[in-house]
């Protein structure tokens, strides 16, 4: 039997966005097409991240200021500040580059189904971008691979 690949099981030109779209359009589109997530690509079709309705929700929240205190005059934080400043970037964006994760995990189109499965489970992504160069030419998520695991039964 043939090895399924990447190639072989992504959704092939998946609907992206730009990196400078607005974050309201992003929104826009993304709940008319009744889609989770979405590569970000700027306008050389570079893949530069993925944006998430979590993204997109955590843009709404109030952000959670770091407990401090004060002794002589100082402010001494008890917790780590770089979480509340990310957090407080990401409400205060305008732009989907802004809030798109750019450390995401890609695939190569000859990554095997096993490769796949072991990378959504293990680091528990729900689709992950198939890249060849800098250039997305898909993306698989975890419909793709139920579809496949089907079709081998």
């Amino acid at each position: 039997m043939q090895t399924l690949t990447a190639s072989k099981i992504m959704t092939k030109n998946p609907l992206t966005v730009y990196d400078n779209e607005t974050i309201e359009q992003t929104i826009k589109l993304m709940d008319k097409k009744k889609i989770t997530s979405m590569p970000v690509i700027n306008k050389n079709k570079n893949f530069l991240g993925l944006i998430t309705e979590d993204d997109l929700a955590l843009h709404e929240l109030n952000p959670h200021a770091p407990a401090a205190m004060t002794i002589l005059g100082s402010v001494i934080y008890l917790e780590d500040t770089n979480e509340f400043n990310t957090g407080l970037k990401k409400i205060l964006a305008y732009k989907t580059k802004d809030i798109m994760n750019k450390d995401i995990i890609t695939l190569k189109e000859n990554s095997t189904l096993f490769e796949i499965i072991t990378i959504m489970h293990e680091q528990n992504q729900k689709s992950i971008p198939v890249l060849k160069g800098k250039k997305l030419i898909g993306i698989i998520s975890r419909t793709n691979v139920l579809h496949a695991l089907a079709k081998k039964i």
